[in-house]
């Protein structure tokens, strides 16, 4: 809750002459979670409130409260020189009661995965992230994480950038790490960006990543994924084709040979 105000009536006539009360109740998960501020003026009759959860709530913890201001009325401006404070009093002790409620965001999420499950040394294949926010009415704003590649995977060249996560990527060819950062992600939305990478050795490359982290959702989990790599098909030179075409020919002569027996 950031702020409570209230107008009286000026088609009834009516004037706020004072505000005699201020009170700002809360519920929350525990006293222990839930901290409470409160100050009124009377000269000004101007006064806030506030309350928050603490640090140490989880997400989905949600505290609720109220803010009630009680003040007389008067049927005219305590300016006018007619004005009779007893005379012209009309409703004393009114209260008006606002409420308000705050809740413990939920961090963003993440998930990988590569194109293909397996691949060859030297074949580039792409890499993509998928990123959203799960608060259906909060956006969150500075969401990022790095990824950094297991040995033998390594940021193709080109980088094969794609996606439409806004922020800031950084996917250097020939490296083995890729970040983003100040990522905005609306309330119950999301995003995703692909990048190119490349295995240079053989096996099975799993790779997960760093936790993904907002400014109002907090550190949330990592994402995983793995590919496999064989060993790329070497290619035949002038003499493997030539031998390569000589097997073949010996192999039609033998199976022609059988069919005219």
């Amino acid at each position: 809750m950031t702020s409570a105000s209230f107008t009286p009536s000026t088609a009834l006539g009516t004037f706020a002459d004072f505000i005699a009360q201020y009170q700002l109740v809360v519920v929350g998960p525990s006293p222990e979670s839930t901290s409470v501020s409160q100050s009124f003026d009377n000269t000004s009759h101007a006064g806030t409130g506030s309350f928050a959860i603490s640090a140490g709530a989880h997400p989905g913890d949600a505290a609720s409260g109220t803010i009630t201001v009680t003040y007389d009325l008067y049927s005219v401006s305590p300016n006018d020189p007619n004005f009779d404070p007893d005379a012209d009093l009309l409703v004393p002790d009114s209260t008006l009661t606002a409420p308000a409620s705050v809740s413990v965001p939920a961090p963003p999420t993440i998930a990988k995965a590569f194109g293909v499950a397996t691949t060859i040394t030297n074949r580039p294949t792409t890499l993509t992230f998928m990123l959203g926010n799960p608060n259906p009415l909060l956006a969150l704003t500075g969401v990022g994480f790095t990824d950094p590649l297991p040995a033998g995977l390594v940021v193709s060249t080109p980088n094969g950038l794609i996606g439409n996560c806004g922020g800031s990527v950084a996917a250097v060819a020939g490296s083995s790490t890729v970040s983003i950062s100040g990522v905005s992600l609306a309330a119950g939305g999301g995003c995703q960006f692909s990048v190119d990478v490349t295995a240079t050795t053989t096996g099975t490359k799993s790779n997960t990543t760093g936790a993904i982290t907002s400014v109002e959702g907090g550190t949330g989990l990592t994402a995983s994924a793995s590919l496999d790599v064989a060993p790329a098909i070497p290619a035949l030179g002038g003499l493997g084709l030539a031998a390569l075409a000589a097997l073949l020919a010996l192999a039609a002569a033998l199976a022609l040979r059988r069919l005219t027996r």
